[in-house]
């Protein structure tokens, strides 16, 4: 039985033959969506290439190869490395994600993988009628899952799908969290989580160098996904419930400028522009 709240008939409205995921990077799909990760009709992945992490690229090309769900896909876009350029504790909510304020090149090609995810998404999502993708927050905090979910909520209105989204949070992005929390309305399923298959993938990431969470990270029971509704749709009052995962994470400062630089500078380069800094 699926835990759901409202209509709370204790069985799921989602026909999963009709259901996509679409997810930023490679694991995404099993940290946050291990309980429907095998049960949707198709799984996509948006983001494969890290122009400054060679091996993170390469491991992720590898892992895909050997992936055991035959009905993932990767769209193969190259990643903006924003990561870490929003101010967490003051976010700013922009039409293509979120404003930040990193490195200008990063920053260019960030505004331009919204363009790019709303024309290529806006033909692979036709005739799907439930969609889930990253929540507005971004989970834990991250640029691109909010910016992809900014996508895929333009094109629901176009497209006529239901969109659901995790109720993972954290600290980091509890702020943002708070913004939308006051249009939330109690319209959820609760899914039992998958660990031995999210184990498994796992394990390919991990061998291929490219698992970018937690290596001791461990499953909760369930996964909470929430129906995203407009305002209009409302049709209760206050004092709603809404079950949420909470995470704790460590919340480092936004990445400056001169850190961008760093990224794009030899190692040999780093060592002499350092030096320049100490006698500034």
């Amino acid at each position: 039985m699926v835990e759901q709240g409202d209509p709370g008939q204790g069985l799921s409205v989602i026909d999963f033959d009709k259901a996509i995921l679409v997810v930023a990077h490679p694991d995404d799909e099993i940290l946050w969506f291990s309980s429907i990760v095998g049960d949707v009709a198709k799984v996509l992945i948006s983001f494969l290439e890290l122009e400054s992490d060679s091996v993170l690229t390469d491991g992720r090309k590898k892992a895909l190869t050997d992936y055991p769900l035959a009905h993932t896909s990767c769209l193969e876009i190259k990643e903006s490395n924003v990561f870490n350029d929003e101010n967490w504790r003051e976010p700013c909510v922009t039409d293509y994600g979120l404003l930040v304020k990193g490195d200008q090149n990063c920053t260019l090609k960030y505004k331009d993988n919204y363009t790019t995810l709303h024309q290529i998404l806006k033909e692979e999502l036709v005739g799907y009628d439930h969609v889930f993708t990253h929540n507005p927050w971004g989970e834990y905090g991250h640029e691109e899952h909010v910016q992809l979910f900014r996508v895929i909520k333009t094109l629901k209105k176009e497209l006529k799908f239901n969109l659901w989204y995790p109720g993972y949070v954290s600290n980091k992005s509890e702020k943002l969290f708070s913004c939308w929390s006051p249009s939330f309305f109690s319209v959820y399923e609760a899914h039992k989580t998958q660990p031995e298959l999210a184990q498994k993938i796992k394990a390919l990431y991990e061998k291929n160098g490219c698992w970018t969470w937690y290596a001791d990270w461990q499953w909760p029971a369930k996964d909470y996904f929430i129906q995203d509704n407009e305002p209009e749709d409302k049709h209760g009052a206050y004092g709603m419930t809404l079950p949420l995962n909470w995470i704790y994470v460590k919340i480092t400062p936004p990445k400056s400028r001169k850190m961008g630089l760093l990224r794009r500078l030899s190692a040999a380069k780093i060592k002499k522009y350092l030096k320049t800094l100490a006698s500034n």
